[in-house]
């Protein structure tokens, strides 16, 4: 005598297998779980979060402005050739409360960047970028070019 086995229902509360019959790929679609797309969400929000941080890369935030006169309590300059600092990533050094003028010159046109201090300069081959500004908070920043990364110096302000 031969049994034949009927095939296991699936589990209450489940979906059928959507493996059986001609549509099987249409049928899986139907019932794919929409979690995938809650998987991609993280990441559709990343891009858009880093299209929108590109295209406000040319929008700099206020740059502090200083009297033409007002007096420097540290004036320095770097200078960048093929895209590395002549002689070197520098160290300056400045005190909470001095005025501080940073003037970079290139080669190529770049886009220099202190940061921390979150402020800017365009740098042409023509002229130099100049950052001057009071130095009010302390720590240690990076003087960098955005458009190479080129490492220009580190700036260490001391607590005054």
């Amino acid at each position: 005598m031969s049994t034949t086995q009927s095939p296991a229902a699936p589990p209450a509360g489940t979906q059928p297998s959507a493996t059986i019959g001609p549509d099987r790929g249409q049928l899986a679609a139907r019932h794919r779980p929409k979690s995938h797309i809650l998987r991609l969400l993280p990441v559709l929000i990343l891009v858009a979060m880093l299209a929108v941080g590109c295209g406000a890369a040319s929008e700099r935030p206020p740059q502090e402005t200083l009297p033409a006169d007002a007096p420097i309590d540290h004036e320095f300059a770097g200078v960048i050739v093929d895209g590395l600092p002549e002689g070197g990533v520098q160290v300056w050094e400045a005190t909470v409360g001095d005025v501080v003028s940073i003037s970079v010159s290139a080669d190529v046109s770049e886009e220099l960047h202190l940061h921390g201090y979150d402020l800017y300069a365009d740098i042409t081959p023509d002229e130099p970028g100049i950052i001057r500004f009071t130095a009010d908070m302390h720590g240690v920043f990076e003087v960098e070019t955005h458009d190479t990364d080129t490492l220009v110096a580190m700036l260490q302000v001391s607590p005054a």
